[in-house]
C-alpha cells in the first residue's frame, strides 16, 4: 500500500507497479494535512484493502532495507510489536523503531512530525527485536530536496519548526513531545548553519540557542517530564548539559 500525498509530483504509482510487478498493491493520492494523519490514512487504506494482512510495516520512503537482514520468518502470532534499527543518514547513529506490528483496525499515528505509532488497546504488549536494518538515504529528488534543498539544510529544520510551533499551540503548552522536539530541532538549525571549526555568535546564532535552551528547559519542569517519555527526558538533560 503506498500513500502519494499531493506534496509530490512524480510517477509513484508506475515505479512502485514496476518494482512489484507480481505483488497485489493499492496506490492512492491523498491531499497532505500532516504526518500522522496521512501514515493513519494509509493503515485505514490498508485495513480496508487487505483485511486478511497479518502485519503492517510503516516505512520512510528514504530508508532501503539493508541486504540479508530481513528476515520474514522471524515474524510470529504472539508479539503485538517488533522493533528494528534505522541508520541515519549520517553514518554516524541509529534509532530503534517499532513501526511494524499485527495488522489490526484502527491502529494511528500521533503527532504530526516524529510520529509515534499507536495501537488499539487490547491487544498484546509483548514486543521482539528483530534483525531487521533499514539505512537512511538521503534522495537526490524528494520533498526535502524541492523545498529545502536537502534534508539537513537550516531550511528543512525551520519547516519543522514551524509545524511542531503549530502542533505546541493546538495540544496546549505543557505538551512535551512537542517541547522536546522544537528543543532539539532549533539545535539541527544551528549545527545546519555552523557545520564545524570555531564561528563567530550571531543574531541567528542566539536565537536557536536560545530557544533550544527554553524549549529544553520547560520540557523538563517537573509536571511535563512526570508526563513525558523517559527517553525525551534523558535526552533533554543531556542536550542541556552540553
Amino acid at each position: 500500500v503506498c500513500g502519494v500525498d499531493d506534496r509530490t509530483a512524480d510517477r509513484s504509482a508506475a515505479a512502485v507497479a514496476a518494482a512489484a510487478p507480481l505483488l497485489e498493491r493499492f496506490v492512492f493520492y491523498f491531499g497532505f494535512a500532516g504526518f500522522a494523519s496521512g501514515r493513519t490514512r494509509v493503515f485505514a487504506e490498508g485495513w480496508r484493502k487487505f483485511p486478511g494482512a497479518t502485519h503492517v510495516l510503516a516505512l520512510d520512503p528514504d530508508w532501503e532495507p539493508v541486504p540479508g537482514t530481513i528476515v520474514k520468518s522471524q515474524l510470529d502470532d504472539r508479539h503485538g510489536a517488533y522493533a528494528f534499527r534505522v541508520e541515519d543518514r549520517n553514518g554516524l547513529t541509529a534509532r530503534t523503531m517499532d513501526w511494524l506490528c499485527h495488522f489490526e483496525e484502527g491502529l494511528k499515528f500521533e503527532h504530526e512530525l516524529h510520529e509515534q505509532l499507536v495501537r488499539p488497546p487490547g491487544g498484546s504488549t509483548d514486543a521482539k527485536l528483530l534483525t531487521w536494518v533499514f539505512a537512511e538515504k538521503e534522495k537526490r529528488v524528494s520533498w526535502h530536496s524541492a523545498l529545502h534543498g536537502h534534508s539537513q539544510s537550516r531550511e528543512r529544520y525551520l519547516a519543522d519548526i514551524g509545524v511542531l510551533e503549530r502542533e505546541l499551540e493546538r495540544e496546549g503548552p505543557a505538551d512535551g513531545h512537542a517541547l522536546f522536539y522544537l528543543g532539539v530541532t532549533h539545535l539541527a538549525a544551528l549545527d545546519a548553519m555552523l557545520g564545524v571549526g570555531d564561528h563567530d555568535r550571531t543574531n541567528q546564532t542566539d536565537f536557536h540557542v536560545a530557544k533550544a535552551v527554553a524549549y529544553l528547559g520547560r520540557r523538563l519542569e517537573p509536571a511535563v517530564a512526570a508526563r513525558g517519555a523517559f527517553e525525551h527526558t534523558w535526552a533533554a538533560t543531556r542536550w542541556l548539559a552540553h
